[in-house]
Order: structure tokens, then C-alpha cells, then sequence
């Protein structure tokens, strides 16, 4: 009898070490441009959501003025906002205008670090009759407001 050796073949369709290398080189790059496009999008998002609430404060204090312009027995020079505004004083005030400064909690139910506070500045000011409003509200930079808005009133009360 006569018995033959079988003789195993190699295969060589395996990866080698530096294929392995370079996927991962690959892959790891690929995510890091993931994670930086979601890092940077979380960041506007955070961005976006602050200057909405900005956006909404002052349009409701806007609104306040507004409705308090329509009453027929308020003089501008007796009105002052509702709220926890405090009229600024006249040193640190710039001409003739009326400026109140006031200080929003984004939540005021969740009291933590991480909650933003708004600074609300309101200046009013006579012009032509009219009474010019504008309204700033400043985030976490205390120079630059996050939003800014101007309106021209003709305050009802002051026509007799």
C-alpha cells in the first residue's frame, strides 16, 4: 500500500500587519471628522438656543412697553417697566434717555451653574413726540448683546 502524503497548501488571502495598520489609520480619521462635525454642531445648537431665549425676552419686554404706550391715563415720565427693573443711575446713564437694567434666569426653577442668565437694558427716550425704545439683552459677554431691538412708540397717554 502506497500512502500519499497530502501537502497542505498556504493560502495567502489573509491582511497583512500593514493593510490592518493603514485601515485603522483610515477609519480613525474618518471618525475623528465625525466627532469634530457633531462637536461643532452641539456648539451651535447651545449658540442658537441662547439667542432664541435672548430673542424672546426682549420681545417681550417690547411687548410690555408696547401694551403700557396704548394706556390713555400713563404719562411717559410716570411710567416705569413692571418687574424687576432698576433705573440705572444718572451718572452711568448717556444724555436725557431713561435706562432700567434687569436680570433674567433662563429657568428660574432649575437653580444650577450651568443655567444662563440675561441682562436685560432698556432705554427710552423722547423723540419728536414719539418715544424711541430700544432694548438690549446681553448672555454671558457683557459688552456685545445678544440681541438688540428699536422701536418708535407714540405714547397714547401724553395726548390730552
Amino acid at each position: 500500500m502506497e500512502r500519499k502524503h497530502a501537502v497542505k497548501q498556504h493560502s495567502e488571502s489573509g491582511m497583512t500587519l500593514v493593510e490592518i495598520l493603514a485601515s485603522i489609520v483610515i477609519l480613525t480619521i474618518i471618525l475623528s471628522i465625525v466627532f469634530m462635525v457633531f462637536i461643532q454642531t452641539a456648539k451651535t445648537t447651545n449658540t442658537t438656543d441662547e439667542t432664541i431665549d435672548a430673542t424672546y425676552i426682549g420681545q417681550k419686554e417690547m411687548e410690555r412697553v408696547y401694551a403700557a404706550s396704548k394706556q390713555k391715563d400713563l404719562s411717559f415720565e410716570g411710567w416705569e417697566p413692571k418687574g424687576d427693573f432698576t433705573q440705572l443711575e444718572p451718572e452711568t446713564q448717556t444724555g436725557p434717555d431713561i435706562t432700567w437694567s434687569k436680570v433674567y434666569q433662563q429657568d428660574p426653577y432649575i437653580e444650577d451653574e450651568k443655567t444662563t442668565k440675561f441682562r436685560v437694558k432698556m432705554t427710552l427716550a423722547e423723540d419728536d413726540g414719539m418715544v424711541r425704545v430700544l432694548i438690549r439683552v446681553y448672555g454671558e459677554d457683557k459688552e456685545n448683546p445678544l440681541v438688540q431691538m428699536e422701536n418708535l412708540y407714540l405714547w397714547e397717554g401724553d395726548q390730552s
